[in-house]
């Protein structure tokens, strides 16, 4: 049977047309093995208890987890246990007051110093058998899920008290929430920060702030529409270039859109309305493959963070089709972006900046469906059979690209965030500057003279720059972009896989920007 399922992996199943198929096991739902042990295992359990117990009990638990959970503070669906833990209900309880008649205070107070960003998820399931937005707070209770740092399996509990397993390859189709640390929001750092602060209701001292501005959502700001290229005035002049340097045979594509340079004008100041940016997104190859590629950094057992994704392994079950290990318990992924150019006058250093994704947005996939368990505890589960890659439209902007200052040369790297550890380093390069740039005594700025690199010769210069190198992020790979790179190769369109659509058309943009792991591609745009 076809159907358009969704798969939100960590927060939602990626959209696709799938083919679906029914398969009733009967089994207990119950595991043998579970998370008891000493320590933190045991408190974790205790708590994804309670907090199963409360949704269960009070009404008005399920509509305050729901209301923040609509927010999107961050973009995902998740509430922030520290932030709302002391908000009164009707009745002057709190959710917190709830937690404690089935928790030891002691075991809280654990939590809390253990887990300062301990975090309510609230995934969207397939076949809209689940999601924030469908949640009918009145007849729909929802278990709650943990998967340990430590483990492939999710464990799971009901308001009765029962623990029962969801496999790796499996994904629920039923409520349920999650319980996990924060990515994206952290303890505030003793340092001025630009991001946005958030306080606890009852201690206004516990502040929190946002990993990165990107993931900023308490004061929303319009989304610029990215799927639309080919009618996109931000990448207008860049789709213009290429009738002006097509090939770049004559001049550099990007000396008209930087220098506004041509056949007939070989003078021109640096537009600064420009910056070179990622536009587009994708990853290459079999995703089991990568995820193979990648390693993890591990540490004590402690509550999921979305990036165990990378940990999983395309598997193959004997007598089975179960094939793919499948994450849901978490929202978007969160990539890294650090790009260094170098300059000619001053030390350099790397920059770093971040972009989002929808898992929907990255892969397509095929699932079969299965009911799991016994009796009244019957429960209908997901398996992922197969992943497909598909090309996200994203906006990055990175710098202007000012060639009288910054080398021909720079480099991209991308990371999967995963609470990175950085150290830095100061290494001294070879590279090479353009120099037919003069000063305009008439505009009073500096002006390029000449396409490429005009009468003048390229200088070679030994550069001083600080580099950081990162040891808790997946590391994806670096690629090298060229002012003198094209970037429209023609005026024919090439086609990309998008979510919901196969063969979609885009422009021809340099399809060189690509490691094991990612292809790129990159194109000044117009800033707003």
């Amino acid at each position: 049977m076809k159907k358009l399922l969704y798969f939100f992996a960590v927060m939602a199943l990626m959209a696709s047309f799938v083919a679906c198929e029914k398969m009733d096991i009967e089994q207990p739902v119950e595991n043998p093995n579970n998370i008891k042990g000493t320590g933190k295992e045991i408190i974790i359990e205790n708590f994804a208890k309670a907090l199963a117990n409360v949704l269960y009990e009070n009404k008005e638990c399920r509509e305050l987890i729901k209301t923040e959970a609509l927010r999107r503070i961050n973009y995902d669906y998740d509430v922030l246990y520290m932030l709302v833990k002391d908000k009164k209900l009707n009745d002057g309880t709190t959710l917190e007051n709830l937690m404690l008649t089935y928790l030891d205070s002691k075991d809280m107070d654990f939590m809390m110093e253990s887990f300062p960003t301990l975090t309510i998820f609230v995934p969207s399931l397939p076949e809209n058998s689940f999601s924030c937005d469908s949640w009918n707070v009145q007849t729909e209770f929802p278990d709650v899920a943990v998967r340990p740092n430590n483990s492939l399996l999710t464990y799971c509990y009901d308001a009765k008290g029962n623990e029962y397993v969801l496999e790796p390859d499996e994904i629920p189709g039923f409520p349920i929430v999650v319980l996990k640390i924060n990515e994206r929001i952290i303890l505030k750092k003793e340092r001025d920060s630009h991001s946005s602060i958030l306080r606890s209701t009852k201690n206004p001292n516990i502040e929190f702030e946002f990993t990165d501005p990107v993931f900023d959502n308490t004061m929303p700001r319009p989304e610029t529409r990215r799927d639309d290229y080919n009618n996109n005035v931000k990448i207008q002049k860049a789709l213009e270039a290429y009738n002006i340097f097509p090939n770049n045979l004559i001049g550099w594509q990007r000396d008209y859109v930087y220098y506004n340079l041509t056949n007939s004008n070989d003078r021109g100041r640096l537009d600064v309305r420009f910056r070179e940016s990622i536009v587009g997104f994708k990853f290459l190859g079999n995703p089991s493959t990568l995820i193979d590629n990648i390693t993890r950094f591990r540490d004590d057992p402690k509550l999921i963070n979305k990036n165990d994704w990378f940990d999983m392994r395309k598997i193959s079950i004997p007598g089975t089709s179960r094939s793919m290990l499948t994450p849901w318990t978490d929202g978007e992924f969160e990539f890294q972006v650090k790009y260094s150019v170098l300059s000619k006058n001053t030390p350099s250093s790397e920059t770093n900046t971040s972009f989002r994704l929808d898992p929907t947005k990255l892969f397509n996939i095929n699932v079969i469906s299965k009911t799991k368990g016994i009796l009244w505890k019957k429960r209908t589960v997901y398996m992922v059979t197969d992943i497909q890659n598909l090309f996200c439209f994203i906006e990055v902007p990175m710098f202007d690209y000012d060639l009288s200052k910054y080398s021909i040369t720079y480099k991209i790297s991308i990371f999967e965030k995963d609470d990175p550890q950085t150290t830095s380093q100061t290494v001294q390069t070879s590279t090479e500057f353009a120099s037919n740039f003069s000063f305009d005594p008439g505009i009073g700025e500096i002006i390029k003279t000449g396409t490429k690199y005009g009468s003048s010769e390229k200088q070679t210069k030994t550069v001083t720059s600080t580099t950081s190198v990162t040891t808790g992020s997946d590391d994806l790979g670096t690629v090298t972009v060229n002012f003198e790179d094209e970037i429209i190769r023609s005026n024919n369109f090439k086609f990309e896989n998008i979510q919901g659509r196969n063969s979609y058309p885009i422009p021809d943009f340099n399809n060189a920007y690509r490691t094991g792991h990612y292809q790129i591609y990159v194109c000044p745009i117009l800033l707003n």
